[in-house]
């Protein structure tokens, strides 16, 4: 009685420890069922979560007496909502693979599924970049990055959204941050600049070592105000997004910069 639409997860960073499946459910059964679990290959365990606002935070936990199916009802787990969770992955989950899977219901039982690897990207591609074309520029953000070693995570969210698992919730909560906080750091970005170079200016004529000094002290300054708005949009971070987001937010940074040398 029960019917299974769509299956997929979503394309993983390597060594991420988790990832989300999604799909439909539809019980044409009398009585209510209850997704209870399951069972893959590729992961140690697989468990049926909810991501509900606590006191304005978006968290994530595990439903522990499942997620009841009503009868004639169909029951969404999507980003953002109730999905499932596949923990402490064995490989990489790749865009075009498939993948067997087992969910298990209090009533029907086993039920032999198949997952889609897919890239999504337009989750916040079209919500969060779009609504910040002017001022998102990777150009910029590359600028910011080298101007300090603090880790631009927002531009990693921004590259990277997809992987993520965002609710609209979090989204907004990102986008706000972003287009309230953006124009103050590329304005630091820009001053760091134009004290580099007029540091250069005085090194290349005549000041002396006094006023070298000084000219370094306000591009110290100036950086360090970099260093604490990416603080800021770091806590900003770990308030908006669940543990395992950030672990997973983590992940791609070293894959994309760290390994990657940039």
């Amino acid at each position: 009685d029960l019917l299974i639409d769509s299956p997929y997860t979503r394309t993983t960073p390597p060594g991420s420890p988790v990832a989300g499946g999604f799909l439909k459910i539809t019980n044409n059964g009398k009585e209510t069922d209850t997704l209870i679990g399951g069972s893959v290959d590729f992961s140690e365990a697989v468990e049926v979560h909810e991501m509900p606002m606590v006191d304005g935070v978006m968290q994530m936990r595990q439903l522990e007496d499942g997620l009841d199916i009503p009868p004639g009802e169909t029951v969404e787990l999507k980003p953002g909502g109730y999905h499932i969770m596949f923990i402490k992955l064995k490989e990489q989950m790749i865009e075009g693979e498939k993948h067997k899977a087992t969910l298990t219901f209090k009533n029907a039982g086993d039920i032999e599924v198949e997952f889609v690897v897919k890239d999504i990207s337009q989750t916040m591609g079209k919500g969060m970049k779009h609504g910040m074309k002017h001022d998102g520029q990777p150009g910029q953000m590359n600028h910011t990055k080298q101007l300090s070693e603090m880790p631009d995570l927002m531009r990693v969210v921004m590259m990277h959204s997809d992987k993520l698992n965002l609710s609209d919730e979090q989204q907004a909560e990102l986008k706000k941050w972003r287009e309230s906080s953006n124009d103050k750091v590329q304005g630091m970005a820009k001053a760091v600049e134009a004290a580099n170079e007029e540091l250069l200016n005085l090194a290349l004529g005549d000041a002396d070592k006094a006023a070298l000094e000084a000219q370094y002290e306000t591009i110290a300054a100036q950086r360090k105000a970099i260093v604490d708005a990416k603080i800021a949009c770091r806590a900003n971070m770990q308030r908006v997004l669940n543990a395992g987001q950030y672990q997973t937010l983590q992940s791609l940074y070293k894959e994309n910069f760290v390994m990657a040398g940039k």
